[in-house]
């Protein structure tokens, strides 16, 4: 039996359900489901004590299986959630830093030039000083 076909666990499950109870599981209207249950009943009443006990624990066992698989499935989706979101922050503050990027580029560009001004303009300045 492959782990990743859940549907051919199941249906071994629905078969072994229509062994025991003659009821298909697939076909149940609401008349069927008060049968069904009224039959697991029956069923169970006629066990003996230890066959309850072991009963029981597999109905724990599969009970506790279904709150692991419907929580991995909650897990996995909020994980796809997650995801998007930090992509998308990513993808934010990857825009952010161009932008910034491009501004201090931008500024530094005005400063070199406004700086190389500055030091034509002293040159100027300390010839004109040496000048008598």
């Amino acid at each position: 039996m492959p782990r990743e076909n859940g549907a051919f666990f199941m249906s071994q499950v629905f078969l072994w359900f229509k062994s025991i109870f003659g009821t298909n599981l697939r076909s149940m209207n609401l008349q069927a489901i008060f049968t069904f249950f009224t039959n697991l009943f029956d069923y169970f009443k006629n066990l003996k004590p230890t066959e309850k006990v072991n009963f029981l624990l597999v109905g724990i066992i599969i009970f506790s299986w279904v709150l692991l698989y419907l929580n991995d499935k909650k897990h996995c989706e909020n994980i796809i959630v997650l995801s998007a979101r930090i992509e998308r922050g990513d993808s934010l503050r990857t825009q952010d830093q161009r932008e910034y990027k491009k501004n201090l580029e931008f500024y530094t560009n005005k400063f070199l030039d406004a700086s190389q001004i500055y030091l034509e303009q002293n040159k100027k300045i300390e010839q004109i000083k040496k000048e008598p």
